[in-house]
């Protein structure tokens, strides 16, 4: 092993990531101060052999809601099982208000592996993407 080889990239893939999660939005931007709508969509895949029941949750900081009220500030939607490789794609919308100021919010989404029933959990994964209102 020579001096150079700590800096050489290595592309590890975690084999206990049971999903594969993609995010768009549409429009890309909401407006400050409206109230207007943007739609998360949210791309969820099963990579592993079984066949996993899963839920998906969104949470949002509290400048941003996921319902016109502007009160509700996570949902949570239920999958059903995913077959190994299927894919499936939910939108959720997320509404700003009167009081959102211009800047980036964070968006979370958890996607969740269930056992048995949705009361149990067997595994997560977590993704953070960017929302911004100009």
């Amino acid at each position: 092993m020579g001096i150079l080889d700590m800096f050489k990239k290595s592309e590890t893939k975690r084999s206990d990531v049971p999903y594969s999660v993609r995010t768009t939005f549409l429009p890309v931007r909401l407006g400050a101060h409206k109230i207007e709508s943007s739609d998360m969509c949210i791309f969820v895949k099963n990579l592993t052999a079984d066949p996993i029941l899963t839920s998906v949750v969104v949470s949002v900081p509290r400048a941003l809601s996921v319902d016109r009220n502007g009160i509700p500030k996570a949902k949570e939607v239920r999958l059903d099982f995913l077959q190994s490789g299927e894919e499936k794609e939910i939108s959720v919308p997320i509404w700003s208000n009167v009081t959102t100021d211009v800047g980036t919010y964070p968006v979370q989404i958890k996607v969740i592996a269930h056992y048995r029933s949705y009361s149990y959990v067997l595994n997560s994964v977590r993704i953070n993407s960017n929302l911004r209102a100009v």
